[in-house]
């Protein structure tokens, strides 16, 4: 990871986490830092799926210093590499193939942190119209095109920042670490379902353009959604093909012969009307009500 990208390094011991939280790190070569991105206008248009919180990548620090000089008076160069530990395990020192050092916990833990998450879910709740600005897919980590994206999608009157040990035990896990990638789904959970699932829809469809717009990336062509109680039924309602059936159930008339105007009956059509979306390949429900 190149340092200009990086806003700010913050040592792992200065995140403030719970005796609860799943702490997860491996001794090695190098100091674990958190690569924080402000989440700037300019960096929301170079990164629009950056979370509201900012970007925190799972980094650690290695100095590679050079050989003394033989003339024993220029100075010995320096040079700072941030390894990511999520794609790299090993860092080659001299001739030797070294493992990283690695803490997975405080990157997650600043990303899904409930003091920056939770005033979202009470908004979302009372005034969800304030919230609809920042509803939305968001990365956790940087884009892989090779892994599975796993979408968690939090419930009614909550948040994601209840996803943490699970994203803290996919990211330590050496083999679930190389095959998935973690996304979250922030929505207002007083909208409707079919507002809420047709939101997530649009959401998904606009990460496929901006990261794989030929859609070559074998990662995001087999993506697992995750979602918890009301979150399980906006989940599967990316995997469905209803037809007319919730139309009807909820209109007698077609929409040529409803009397609102076009942008009304736009929206229901997006709501109602849909397709499965065919890159979801798997559902895991948790609490769901069928």
């Amino acid at each position: 990871v190149p340092p200009p990208q990086i806003d700010q390094l913050i040592l792992p011991h200065r995140v403030k986490q719970r005796d609860t939280d799943t702490q997860a790190w491996r001794p090695g070569v190098g100091v674990p830092v958190v690569g924080h991105i402000r989440r700037t206008s300019d960096a929301r248009k170079e990164q629009p799926f950056l979370p509201p919180n900012g970007g925190n990548l799972t980094l650690t620090a290695v100095m590679e210093i050079s050989d003394a000089p033989e003339d024993g008076t220029t100075p010995r160069r320096c040079r700072l590499h941030l390894h990511n530990t999520l794609n790299v395990d090993t860092v080659k020192v001299r001739d030797d193939e070294r493992l990283l050092a690695a803490n997975f916990t405080a990157a997650k833990h600043l990303a899904l942190s409930k003091k920056s998450l939770n005033l979202f879910k009470w908004l979302g709740l009372f005034y969800p119209e304030r919230a609809l600005a920042d509803c939305q897919l968001y990365r956790m980590d940087v884009y892989d095109p090779k892994r599975i994206p796993v979408v968690f999608v939090h419930g009614l009157m909550s948040d994601p920042h209840i996803w943490l040990n699970v994203v803290n035990a996919i990211s330590a896990d050496p083999g679930l670490r190389a095959a998935y990638q973690p996304w979250y789904f922030l929505y207002p959970s007083a909208l409707g379902i079919p507002q809420s699932s047709a939101k997530l829809r649009d959401s998904l469809r606009q990460m496929l353009t901006h990261y794989d717009p030929d859609h070559n990336d074998p990662g995001p062509k087999n993506m697992v959604l995750v979602g918890h109680s009301m979150g399980g039924l906006l989940s599967r309602m990316q995997a469905i093909d209803p037809g007319d059936k919730l139309w009807n159930a909820l209109l007698s008339d077609p929409p040529e012969k409803l009397r609102i105007s076009d942008a009304t009956k736009e929206r229901l059509t997006q709501n109602l009307r849909f397709k499965s979306q065919p890159e979801v390949k798997r559902l895991i429900f948790i609490t769901t009500p069928h």
